[in-house]
């Protein structure tokens, strides 16, 4: 949904070249059937800030994004982008200067390659090695049988859901100018120290351009600028960080679950790990120095 307006040659930096976008929303209420999706939601992101939305699933965190490039239309309220009504604004000019990234985006029966140049179609070789080389997509290559020219399979059948998704983070990677970068839990299907890295990595190489960003790793989220939480289709609580934490705030209650599911689950010494790997399956007691677990 989110195209180019052309690519640059070199470098491999999201860059936005002339700052990122301002965004101003008041009583914005969007209705599907007969659910309100998002209920009278009002606020300001200042142009370059970099956002996390956090809150439950289905709460209308991806509405509200939906909402901003026009996808979902509003019954009520209104929303302006640089200080213009949207409606008033070149909706198709913010979509070429937009990066999405979400795990449902289409990857194409086409070589990885061409997928990767989907909507980046003059990227050189120098930023598409280091792209490649930055999101491990280095062992993917190495076992296609025709590298970089090796189909995909329709809806991407060929590799792991992981995988797929390194490759949408490629061509996310490869773009320039973009002045808006939306990341819709862009990072589902890998590991949580990696989502933790790539969502830094991200945010590094945009620039001046605004990021919104939804995660449910919350506890990974008090590095940004500022957080928004989205309940039941309205915004309850935004802030910086650090101000919510000292507060008894919703913000403080998801992080502590959060660490609480990290502590009292993934780190219980009760649990077994086992390993997927390339269609193999092995438990983690077996590889050399881990520690057993009953």
């Amino acid at each position: 949904i989110c195209v180019p307006s052309r690519a640059a040659p070199e470098g491999t930096q999201i860059i936005a070249t002339r700052g990122g976008v301002g965004i101003e929303v008041q009583g914005a209420t969007v209705v599907l059937g007969t659910q309100r999706v998002l209920d009278d939601v009002s606020l300001s992101i200042a142009p370059g800030e970099h956002v996390a939305i956090v809150g439950s699933s289905g709460a209308g965190k991806s509405s509200f994004l939906g909402m901003l490039l026009g996808l979902l239309e509003r019954t009520q309220g209104e929303v302006r982008v640089d200080g213009m009504e949207l409606e008033a604004y070149d909706i198709g000019r913010l979509r070429r200067e937009c990066v999405w990234v979400d795990p449902q985006l289409q990857l194409w029966n086409q070589s990885l390659l061409e997928n990767l140049h989907f909507g980046n179609p003059t990227v050189a070789r120098d930023p598409l090695r280091t792209a490649t080389d930055n999101l491990g997509l280095k062992e993917l290559l190495q076992r296609m049988p025709e590298g970089m020219a090796t189909p995909l399979g329709e809806s991407g059948a060929r590799v792991s859901g992981g995988e797929g998704q390194r490759v949408r983070l490629g061509r996310a990677l490869l773009r320039r100018g973009a002045r808006l970068v939306l990341l819709d839990e862009a990072f589902r299907g890998l590991d949580r120290g990696a989502r933790r890295a790539y969502s830094r990595a991200m945010r590094s190489r945009v620039g001046q351009a605004t990021v919104l960003e939804i995660t449910h790793d919350v506890a990974d989220t008090q590095a940004f600028h500022r957080i928004l939480v989205i309940e039941n289709g309205k915004l309850v609580e935004q802030g910086r960080p650090a101000d919510l934490l000292v507060q008894p705030s919703r913000y403080r209650a998801l992080v502590e679950a959060d660490l609480a599911v990290q502590r009292d689950v993934w780190g219980a010494a009760d649990w077994r790990r086992v390993v997927v790997d390339h269609g193999k399956v092995r438990t983690q007691d077996s590889e050399p120095g881990a520690t057993p677990h009953a």
